[in-house]
């Protein structure tokens, strides 16, 4: 679709983005508010085809079709999809015949948008037509940029010309061929005023706020606004007075893994949402929206050195604000070396690469395939902004993934978010925040009622505690803080021992609210119970859930298939020294009995990533075979992630990618083999052989006569 379609269309196509078409629109209306010069005034014409797809005529979708040159059983095939639909109507509560439409499309069908964007080609085609002929004429906004007669966002089009007559006869001849009409009760048109308001798409994408902010920075002031909003929702409010907010909003917007709950800044995430725009205008020169930019504003420098310029669009500002999230993220990626110093080439030149001469290249270091996301541009900004961490802050990292990560409910999840920070709402809790006039509760009779107090210390939850399975860790810790306790379970209780702790904690503070709000009175052993059966209950659930879903085949196997008789098999595995940063690269060849009939082992310096190392080991296994001129029939890793990276046509920027292109080209010699996934139990040979390549000062290779590594355990 993406070769026929023209790429003045920006819906329903891969690799193509509607942010574009907006980034061009508000350039092209910036361009129009702003001219003072010139005989002959620029228009800018927004179109809303009335009710697009049910004007489609078929004829003239089937001479598109013909006209692209589309196989005649495919036109056929659309036809009698789109002859045959039927329908009937219920009126008064009679079914009415069948009626059969002799036009339109129907929409929700999954084919009908893509078949609408071949009918749009005609209005694009017209214009073409009447460029040629000189009749219509499309505005550039600056010297060396393409002149833009039309954007096309599925059934929306806006227009671009000078305010000539002759430049709208070419939108009636589409109207008359394809049936479209166009609404002009819901048009907007933009001739050039200086008092022109860029309204054009603000009015639509401002509803939606991450629209929104993909093309503008909103000033901080509504960020904040809107952020507010959020936090009285969340934390709840009495009519129009709030409850206690009793954390910050940022520290809510923090990751889960850092202590937070992933709320989203707005501000932050504006940024990202920016900077991937900018992205896009960096590693995608060719589009009409990056060649249009460069001609306006950076004509005679790259994107990353652009200055504001004179007279700048609101989009243009914003976008330099996303570019500068951009360039703070943003590596080299060595490819032949000539961008870097002569005195440092040759260290780089000892770590191995790809085989294909590509040249350096600035790719984005916040994710691992080197490809900016608005996630990963989030979670870099945000990151950024947080305090130096302190020393334990990987403990406490690997605490809160191993607890958001528990096969518990969500609601008793934020329990324990809240009690590790002891912001649940005891009598202590809500004295300080001058809500109530005493720090007691009548619960127990006790004068002070903390968190700890409340579910640890209370009498009566002693009782509960003493008839839970988890009593001898409860006595070993009950006198530390609640977060001390719930630390001491992270590190002291098996995964099951730990949840059925959490479920307790929450059941020990729904008894109490029950008791002081209902005047219910439930026995510790009814809460136990409970408990243990709520639990249960939920961890069925999830199986069934799982069961139910639809299992999906996979290319990766875990058994080995059957060698035929004159095939061999490549294993492959490397090894990494965390300390010394050695790495050990391993293979082995076997034949169609399973003997292992040759092998290499290969030491490395060098600090990368296992999947990378994994990967350099296939490579060099692959070339080895190539050399040797052994005929493999199955190639075997240990690595899901380097088998599922193979297998997939997702473009990335990584070292790892390069290594991918590497093995792919390598695999065209062995055009009858497969590649397939093993556990490390069947890989074993390979691992040894790996493993003894650390202690290993220079690689070897064998045929035949098995070293004595390979039998090391």
């Amino acid at each position: 679709m993406e070769d026929v379609i023209s790429p003045t269309q920006s819906a329903f196509l891969s690799d193509r983005l509607i942010f574009d078409n907006i980034l061009i629109a508000q350039e092209m209306i910036h361009a129009i508010n702003h001219k003072k010069t010139g005989k002959i005034g620029w228009v800018g014409l927004k179109l809303d085809m009335e009710k697009a797809f049910d004007r489609v005529e078929w004829s003239f979708l089937l001479a598109i079709l013909n006209h692209l040159n589309f196989p005649n059983k495919i036109v056929t095939l659309i036809h009698q999809c789109l002859s045959s639909v039927s329908t009937k109507f219920s009126v008064n509560g009679s079914i009415s015949k069948e009626i059969f439409p002799s036009r339109g499309l129907r929409q929700g069908d999954p084919p009908s948008p893509y078949l609408f964007l071949l009918c749009s080609e005609g209005l694009a085609a017209a214009l073409r037509i009447q460029e040629q002929l000189g009749s219509f004429d499309g505005i550039s906004i600056a010297r060396s940029a393409p002149a833009v007669s039309h954007l096309l966002f599925a059934d929306d089009t806006l227009i671009f010309a000078k305010a000539t007559h002759s430049s709208c006869n070419a939108l009636q001849l589409y109207n008359q061929a394809t049936g479209q009409c166009v609404n002009f009760g819901f048009g907007v048109t933009s001739f050039s005023s200086k008092a022109g308001k860029e309204v054009l798409l603000k009015a639509v994408i401002q509803a939606i706020p991450s629209y929104a902010m993909s093309c503008y920075k909103l000033p901080a002031s509504i960020c904040h606004k809107i952020e507010k909003l959020m936090a009285q929702f969340w934390w709840g409010s009495f009519g129009n007075r709030s409850k206690a907010h009793w954390k910050s909003w940022s520290s809510l917007c923090q990751s889960k893994f850092f202590g937070g709950l992933g709320f989203r800044s707005l501000v932050h995430h504006n940024q990202a949402l920016l900077a991937k725009q900018a992205w896009r205008v960096f590693t995608t020169p060719d589009s009409i929206a990056s060649q249009i930019l460069k001609a306006r504003y950076f004509r005679h420098s790259s994107f990353l050195e652009a200055s504001k310029g004179h007279s700048p669009s609101f989009s243009w500002s914003s976008l330099l604000w996303g570019r500068e999230l951009l360039k703070n993220g943003l590596i080299w990626k060595v490819g032949n070396a000539i961008y870097f110093d002569h005195d440092i080439v040759a260290n780089i030149l000892q770590v191995p690469i790809g085989g294909h001469d590509k040249a350096d290249c600035l790719i984005w270091k916040g994710d691992p395939s080197g490809l900016l996301t608005v996630k990963s541009a989030y979670h870099f900004v945000n990151t950024s902004s947080l305090p130096p961490s302190s020393s334990n802050a990987s403990f406490y990292n690997s605490w809160w993934k191993f607890f958001w990560h528990q096969g518990i409910p969500p609601k008793v999840k934020n329990f324990g978010w809240r009690t590790f920070y002891h912001i649940l709402p005891t009598a202590f809790n809500l004295y300080r925040k001058k809500v109530v006039p005493s720090p007691s509760r009548s619960f127990c009779g006790c004068s002070l009622e903390t968190i700890t107090h409340a579910l640890l210390d209370c009498s009566r939850v002693r009782q509960v505690w003493k008839l839970s399975p988890l009593y001898h860790f409860y006595l070993l810790h009950r006198n530390t803080d609640i977060k001390d306790f719930m630390l001491s379970a992270y590190t002291d209780l098996k995964i099951d021992d730990f949840s059925l702790l959490i479920c307790t904690l929450w059941s020990i503070w729904e008894f109490r609210n029950k008791k002081l709000f209902r005047n219910a009175n439930p026995d510790a052993g009814d809460v136990v119970q409970w408990t243990s059966t709520y639990l249960s209950q939920y961890r069925e659930a999830q199986v069934k859930r799982i069961d139910i879903e639809p299992a999906c085949q996979s290319c990766v196997s875990s058994s080995v298939p059957q060698a035929k008789e004159g095939s061999y098999q490549l294993y492959t595995d490397a090894t990494i020294h965390d300390r010394n940063g050695k790495i050990g690269l391993g293979a082995v060849i076997k034949d169609w009995n399973g003997q292992v009939i040759a092998g290499f082992s290969v030491p490395l310096l060098a600090k990368i990533t296992p999947a990378l190392a994994e990967a350099w080991a296939l490579r060099l296994g692959l070339n080895w075979c190539c050399n040797v001129r052994i005929p493999l029939s199955t190639i075997f890793t240990d690595c899901k992630q380097l088998t599922s990276k193979i297998f997939s046509r997702k473009k990335e920027l990584s070292a790892l990618a390069d290594v991918i292109l590497d093995i792919k080209n390598s695999l065209s010699h062995f055009p009858n083999a497969t590649v397939c996934y093993t556990p490390r139990g069947n890989n074993i040979h390979a691992h040894q052989m790996a493993k003894g390549a650390l202690g290993l000062d220079e690689e070897l290779v064998w045929k035949d006569n098995c070293p004595n590594l390979l039998f090391v355990t």
